[in-house]
């Protein structure tokens, strides 16, 4: 019930139509949840942690402090350097590589059902070895929520030797969005993750 990736959001963000899965796999509402919680962390405002202890939630605020430093100073050197750098080796693969990493964020917890069994309320998904890759086996999810101290390097061995254990499989991307959408349709919202996050 402290894990922040399984907290429900509010029932608009439901991916239950094909309009709302395709808005939020613009990525648009993350990147606006993102930077709409950074700033009020700015500020002080940590209402959403309320998950986190108080030594914590001050943490945060001075993470998001020496976040939003970091930006401007770096905007600040760019700038008066007349560099492109980090517009070219930060913003661009961020912006870029952002779609992929949220179609798997997306599909990895939304529409499960609101539960504590990971092997309930996370998929995973079989791809191909450069998806994998590329995403640093995050697909096996279910086996890194169960043993989050497992590198991502032996999250494929992990899967095997607990193959035994029924879970949520998807054979790909195409057939994990599929069952969101199916299951943010029949779970009651009061019982299903509808962060599509």
């Amino acid at each position: 019930d402290k894990d922040p990736e399984l907290m429900g959001a509010a029932e608009s963000e439901s991916p239950d139509t094909l309009a709302r899965f395709i808005w939020s796999l613009s990525a648009i509402p993350y990147w606006w949840r993102r930077l709409s919680t950074l700033f009020r962390n700015l500020f002080g405002d940590v209402r959403d942690e309320h998950y986190m202890s108080q030594g914590d939630q001050a943490l945060i605020v001075r993470e998001a402090r020496l976040h939003v430093s970091v930006y401007l100073l770096v905007a600040l050197v760019s700038i008066l350097s007349g560099s492109w750098t980090a517009l070219h080796y930060w913003l661009l693969p961020l912006l870029l590589t952002k779609p992929l990493h949220h179609i798997q964020n997306v599909v990895e917890h939304t529409g499960m059902p609101l539960e504590s069994d990971v092997t309930a309320n996370t998929r995973t998904i079989r791809v191909n070895p450069v998806l994998r890759w590329m995403c640093w086996n995050m697909q096996y999810h279910w086996a890194h929520h169960l043993f989050a101290a497992v590198p991502f390097y032996n999250l494929p061995t992990l899967d095997r030797e607990l193959s035994s254990v029924e879970r949520s499989v998807s054979p790909g991307y195409f057939a994990a969005a599929r069952d969101v959408i199916r299951r943010s349709r029949d779970l009651p919202a009061a019982g299903r993750n509808l962060k599509a996050e």
